[in-house]
């Protein structure tokens, strides 16, 4: 015969849903970050390798119309000097941030420039990236600068192959125009 403490008794107690809560939550954590290591070493990784190799490959010339002073070393390139003096982008603050130039209009290059290169230019340089590899030469008013163009990664670096550079001693190696 059953009594009513048998028929009302509860299937699970507080501290069995509770520790079964924790099991679910923790294989949901788990499941998120495995699908984002797969995404990442799936589509993205490929993407960001591909971009690094087309914009090593590419050669230019332009001027400097735009730093970007707010999340990351940017130089906006022109390709005449007179829209430099047109454009007047010398400064957008952070409020700004959905006015800044894109591609396609007057900006035809956009660098994500190393942190030497970025601190030693200024608006209206010349910039000149020699095909096939990360160098550049930046003309300032009366000097020549070689620097690394791009910021990569060592990951990046790695898996890019081989990746045509300036020796540590040339980075930032002046030489005046009248010599």
């Amino acid at each position: 015969m059953i009594t009513i403490n048998q028929l009302f008794k509860p299937i699970l107690t507080l501290k069995e849903i509770k520790n079964k809560m924790r099991k679910i939550i923790l294989v949901l954590i788990l499941f998120a970050i495995g699908s984002a290591m797969l995404i990442n070493m799936l589509i993205i990784r490929p993407r960001s390798i591909n971009f690094i190799r087309g914009q090593i490959n590419e050669g230019f010339n332009g001027y400097i119309a735009y730093k970007n002073n707010q999340k990351g070393f940017y130089l906006y390139l022109v390709d005449d000097y007179q829209m430099v003096e047109r454009l007047k982008l010398d400064t957008l603050f952070e409020s700004e941030a959905f006015d800044k130039p894109k591609i396609g209009g007057f900006i035809r290059h956009i660098i994500f420039a190393d942190s030497l290169l970025y601190r030693a230019s200024q608006i209206g340089d010349k910039i000149e990236k020699l095909p096939n590899s990360n160098k550049c030469v930046l003309f300032v008013k009366e000097a020549v600068f070689k620097f690394n163009c791009y910021a990569i990664s060592s990951d990046d670096r790695k898996q890019a192959a081989e990746i045509k550079e300036w020796k540590t001693n040339e980075i930032g190696y002046w030489k005046s125009i009248y010599q």
